[in-house]
């Protein structure tokens, strides 16, 4: 191989690297990461290092082997490598590949405007003949491993190969350019922006009445991060490294603007990528003939006072050096321009493939305009991790840092943090959210006292900057009334800021003065002229401080434009301002109607609501009842985003008993419709009122299978079957433990209710739920069940089962999976349950409905009217097997144990329930073996009789005994190789 060939080999590594990353973090996403894709993308070389000696055959005259290194290393030949590599997995454009031929040699050229023209043209054409020769050996390498991979490389094509050869055009001319900066002069460029920029390396100290900038590593606490739906751990140092199509998400004062600009600044510093921030709230997305471009180098000028060589941003654009940040896409206004956002930004990935790009957005309101997910991986924030009362902890090392460097107390720093944490830890919550974190911090230091609800931590936080006030000289403000003054004031400007669209970017000058001195006039001020004057003054006062409301820029003209430091104050002024200006709470909520079943104002209305209690009697109650009342009639999931916003924000909001109830109502009506998750969030024992929240439960449950038990309706048994399976609701193990104090005693009176068994009744010639919810809550009884037309409402569409035992078997689903998978797991999980035995410390109606269950059985399968000969093969599914290995072997081994002992109690005749557990262990025995071999786990029951069948019948011996008498010859059959779905009538009985 020649040199060049070796030198071509390892930069072509180097250009496949966006290429092979990107396939390698989509395949990881599919959880494909461990295949022979995988394997074959690791074994390309990275080419980071090239040795100097490979690269002087055939230089030049007066071109060293250095020169060409840092010909290499620039963008400009990085671009068009990459763009060559796209060609390529394109099936090759030989048009495409012969213009980037002559870029190459073009390249080369203004590089070496001294060296003899003819040799080098001949060298960068020999090097371009060897890059691209291995270009199409990794494809070709990347297609025979992608050859059982066609998604994964039809993902390639949508989102790399495609858009990178469609941007060489576009590069091309901006490389023809008469007057591109020299490399020298774009280096130089370079630095001085990365010097404007570091000011992202500086972060105000969140304290409210001392804001000044220090570097980000005295105060950030790096942020734990979740990839994907799958929802797999990330660290914040990976999070960068993998940022490439990505979206940041969180939930208000998580940190997402912050980690962003971080982000961007160490990739700056580290020389990997320059950073475009555009903040969406200052961009006019209605402009007809929108520009990136523009955008940026109006931003470029007005932050960072840079000046743009024209051409420069779309260079550095479509070369692959830059990053582009889109800080807060839910800061949008209306949902059309959210879309209209979001499209922009997607163009602008088409448009600039090989640069990265990084958006953030609130958790809520990004559905309504989510970037393409199949394109954009998606990150979001965590809460911080609280950790002990006095260890570690993201909240531990966040206040240790805060105290360090923003106390003036006199106690050391950790002290303060120690009493800290023990003192707020009633807010966990609260205190889990960065922001809120910060303004509970000053609280801290200003009072001692933390208060519980949002608008109360808002309102002490808003009292200590404006008790602070009189340090500002110019406007008299010498009694509480004029205080509150100032506070309506600031009120009328939030309101103003929120709900017009033209001022989400900051309000101008003049604009302030005229909505300030209006909402004086309104207030307490008797003249318009010293209500003007009044708001000169404020004006004044906040330009250039940075108080509760500050000045953000300037206009063309010097005059200011105005906006509040924090958007949760905003939040909170602007509903300090609704709550004040509604005549009723009913009108309060008709107010927040259309914006919280838009995705909008979900903290602005908590606050609302904290308000409202302060305001009049049973507040909140009133709000949250008229807001579910008109969400009914809301469109599209206007009522489901209501339940939601309630299941996320109960904790600090004060309902009644009535509310409660409407509010489990909708919750279950919900589940019910979709499966979605507000219930669970209701009844967890994680929730604020757990003890409110099953007696709601149980009150609406009743009153609705009441109503149901007459019409025989598919909703009835839908209420019915969560009824039964209540107690399962809880996500895990320890929560249902932890909830089972309300849930026992809930179950026991709801499972007694005749209701409950007359929709069972009713639905079980209907359906296999039906048939399964007859059995759990004891409405028929196995010969009954065993009839021809309950087992066919029992089996699939297409057939009935032949046989009880079957059915018994047979995973029918359930409903939103709540529940067992089958009849068989019911047995299992009732009688086998850890701590339950056969009903010691648990439900014994339920335990004995069980054993009365396999006694018919036994009974079933030894009378001639439903005899064991030819029976079907119930439908037993991956879902089973995953059950039956995480637990449902254990608890089906401990109801053998417990039933093993029970039957060697004075039993003679045998014991008929444990017989019928031994039918159902010899039938799943076979459906294992024929569908799942060596993957199953073997508890004692199994193993006995799979020794008995494969080995040594013998061991059987203590067991027969035991059984009931119909059983014995028939199990011994079954051991001496019978296959029990096909046994003659004489071997059965």
């Amino acid at each position: 191989m020649s040199v060049e060939a070796a030198v071509a080999g390892r930069l072509a590594g180097v250009v496949a690297g966006p290429l092979v990353g990107r396939l390698q973090r989509e395949l990881a996403r599919r959880g494909r990461a461990r295949g022979s894709l995988a394997h074959a993308l690791d074994r390309i070389p990275d080419g980071r290092t090239v040795s100097p000696t490979a690269l002087l055959n055939d230089l030049p005259h007066g071109v060293t082997n250095r020169d060409v290194l840092s010909c290499i290393e620039t963008p400009e030949f990085r671009a068009l490598s990459q763009q060559l590599m796209a060609v390529e997995i394109l099936d090759g454009d030989l048009r495409a590949a012969t213009k980037i031929k002559f870029a190459l040699r073009d390249f080369f050229r203004r590089r070496f405007r001294d060296a003899d023209v003819a040799a080098l043209n001949n060298y960068s054409e020999l090097l371009f003949t060897h890059l691209h020769r291995r270009c199409e050996g990794l494809v070709r390498e990347l297609r025979a491993a992608l050859k059982d991979e066609s998604q994964a490389i039809d993902w390639a094509h949508a989102t790399l190969a495609r858009a990178t050869a469609d941007s060489i055009e576009s590069y091309l001319a901006i490389l023809a350019r008469p007057h591109r900066l020299t490399s020298e002069d774009r280096d130089e460029w370079t630095q001085r922006y990365r010097k404007a920029f570091s000011l992202h390396e500086e972060i105000p100290l969140p304290d409210l009445g001392n804001r000044r900038r220090i570097h980000y590593g005295e105060i950030f606490v790096q942020p734990r991060l979740i990839h994907g739906q799958a929802g797999g751990r990330t660290t914040f140092d990976d999070f960068i490294d993998a940022i490439d199509r990505t979206v940041l998400l969180g939930d208000p004062g998580a940190g997402k603007s912050t980690s962003s600009a971080i982000s961007a600044s160490l990739l700056f510093q580290r020389g990997r990528s320059i950073p475009f921030y555009v903040v969406m709230r200052e961009v006019d997305f209605t402009a007809s003939g929108f520009s990136l471009v523009k955008v940026i180098e109006e931003q470029l000028s007005h932050r960072y006072q840079i000046k743009v060589p024209e051409g420069l941003v779309e260079e550095v654009l479509l070369e692959g050096s830059a990053l582009l940040v889109f800080d807060g896409l839910d800061e949008v206004q209306s949902a059309s321009l959210r879309r209209r956002s979001s499209e922009i930004i997607e163009t602008a990935s088409r448009l600039y493939p090989l640069s990265r790009v990084l958006a953030t957005s609130r958790i809520v309101g990004y559905s309504s305009a989510r970037l393409n997910p199949v394109t954009f991986h998606e990150y979001r924030i965590q809460p911080f991790d609280d950790g002990l009362v006095l260890e570690s902890g993201e909240v531990r090392a966040y206040v240790s840092k805060w105290f360090s460097v923003g106390s003036r107390l006199p106690e050391p720093p950790g002290q303060v943090t120690d009493a800290f944490m023990r003192e707020s830890a009633s807010i966990p919550d609260l205190r889990c959210n960065p922001l809120l974190l910060a303004y509970i911090c000053v609280l801290y230091r200003g009072h001692r006292f933390i208060p519980r609800s949002r608008a109360q931590l808002y309102k002490k936080c808003a009292e200590l900057l404006l008790a602070d006030w009189d340090n500002f000289q110019g406007l008299p403000v010498d009694s509480e009334t004029d205080l509150d003054t100032v506070r309506h004031t600031l009120a009328a400007l939030a309101y103003r800021s929120i709900t017009d669209p033209q001022w989400l970017a900051g309000m101008p000058e003049a604009d302030v003065k005229t909505v300030a001195a209006a909402a004086m006039s309104d207030e307490s001020v008797p003249a318009h002229e010293e209500a003007r004057r009044l708001a000169e003054d404020l004006v004044d006062l906040c330009r250039g401080r940075a108080w509760i409301f500050t000045e953000l820029g300037t206009e063309l003209d010097g005059s200011g434009i105005f906006g509040f430091t924090h958007q949760s104050l905003q939040e909170y002024f602007a509903a300090l301002h609704l709550a004040r200006n509604s005549g009723t709470p009913e009108l309060l909520a008709d107010r927040l109607l259309p914006e919280l079943t838009g995705g909008r104002w979900e903290i602005l209305a908590q606050i609302c609501m904290n308000l409202a209690d302060e305001k009049w009697a049973g507040g909140s109650s009133r709000v949250v009842t008229r807001l579910l009342e008109r969400g009914q009639t809301a469109e599209g999931d206007g009522l489901r985003t209501l339940v939601e916003f309630m299941a996320r924000r109960l904790d600090v909001v004060k309902i009644n008993v009535a509310t409660m109830q409407l509010l489990m109502k909708l919750a279950i009506e919900s589940y019910i419709s979709t499966g979605s998750g507000e219930l669970r969030e209701f009844l967890s024992p994680s929730g604020p009122y757990p003890e409110a929240a099953w007696a709601a439960f149980q009150a609406v449950a009743e009153s609705r299978l009441t109503l149901e038990a007459d019409r025989g309706t598919r909703h009835g048994l839908a209420v019915a079957w969560l009824v039964a399976h209540v107690h399962d609701l809880p996500a895990s193990p320890r929560d249902r433990q932890a909830v089972s104090v309300h849930a026992d005693a809930v179950g026991a009176h709801l499972g007694s209710l005749e209701s409950l068994r007359k929709i069972a009744l009713n639905a079980l010639h209907h359906s296999p739920a039906g048939w399964a919810l007859s059995l759990y809550t004891g409405a028929a009884d196995i010969r009954t069940l065993a009839s021809p037309q309950a087992r066919r409402a029992a089996g699939p569409p297409d057939a009935a089962h032949s046989n009880v035992l079957s059915v018994m078997l047979d995973t029918a689903g359930t409903p939103h999976s709540l529940g067992p998978i089958s009849p068989a797991a019911w047995i299992f999980d009732t009688l086998g349950a850890t701590g339950t035995g056969t009903g010691i410390g648990a439900d014994e109606t339920r335990c004995g409905r069980a054993r009365n269950a396999l006694a018919d059985l036994t009974a079933m399968l030894g009378d001639p009217m439903d005899t064991l000969v030819n029976l079907d093969l119930p439908r037993l599914d991956d879902q089973f097997l995953a059950y039956w290995n995480t637990c449902g072997a254990a608890r089906c081994d401990r109801a053998f144990r417990e039933l093993y002992e029970r039957s060697g109690r004075g039993d003679r005749g045998g014991s008929p329930a444990l017989t019928g557990l031994i039918y159902l262990c010899m039938g799943l025995m076979e459906l294992f073996e024929e569908a799942f071999t060596a993957q199953v786990r073997y508890p004692l029951s199994l193993a006995l009789l799979a020794k008995a069948r494969r080995e040594d019948r013998q061991v059987l011996e203590p067991l027969l005994p035991r059984l009931a008498y119909p059983a014995r010859r028939f199990v011994q059959n079954w051991s001496g190789g019978r296959h029990i779905w096909s046994m003659d009538r004489a071997q059965v009985s």
